[in-house]
């Protein structure tokens, strides 16, 4: 379970953060506060003998991301400044893991050259199709993080130190406000 947390942290965080080719199309995509889609997501774990598979909606609203995973299992996620919730029947507990706020905010409030502290970001195409390259600056766990996408991402490469990769599509995107 540890893992499904830290990968929808990973990802999520990431692949908002980078939506778009130029700092210019930027801000008038993210002008928008209020989305919601839907995603899939595969995991190839080297050590396992098959992939595994999720797939559910997410919304971003008021700097929170709520993560609805509906198969294989069930489960609602939230991430805000503050950590990562998973819901129980009551009310939301904090997942005890690793998470950075400060990466955090900077991704939910679109803050690029602060992200840049983090990653080596490569750019590639134009607002009709576009490519971006994330190397991680330290040592996190991940080699590399390809995103593409045109008006916003369709889908995010992530190929881990171990060898293990993940693939997040996103869908039907609409915004909200």
């Amino acid at each position: 379970m540890k893992v499904l947390y830290k990968y929808f942290y990973w990802f999520f965080l990431l692949s908002l953060s980078l939506w778009a080719m130029d700092m210019d199309q930027l801000k008038e995509i993210f002008s928008h506060r209020h989305f919601k889609g839907e995603f899939n997501l595969e995991r190839v774990d080297v050590n396992l003998p098959i992939p595994m598979r999720f797939d559910g909606v997410f919304e971003i609203k008021n700097n929170q991301l709520f993560i609805q995973v509906k198969t294989p299992l069930q489960m609602n996620l939230k991430l805000d400044s503050t950590g990562i919730f998973y819901q129980t029947t009551e009310d939301y507990q904090r997942f005890n893991g690793n998470f950075d706020p400060n990466l955090f905010n900077m991704a939910v409030n679109f803050d690029f050259l602060s992200l840049e502290q983090y990653f080596s970001i490569r750019l590639n195409g134009d607002k009709n199709y576009w490519t971006i390259q994330l190397i991680p600056r330290q040592n996190i766990g991940i080699n590399v993080i390809e995103i593409d996408g045109d008006n916003f991402i369709k889908s995010v490469f992530v190929k881990e130190a171990n060898g293990s990769t993940n693939t997040l599509k996103f869908s039907l995107i609409k915004f909200l406000d």
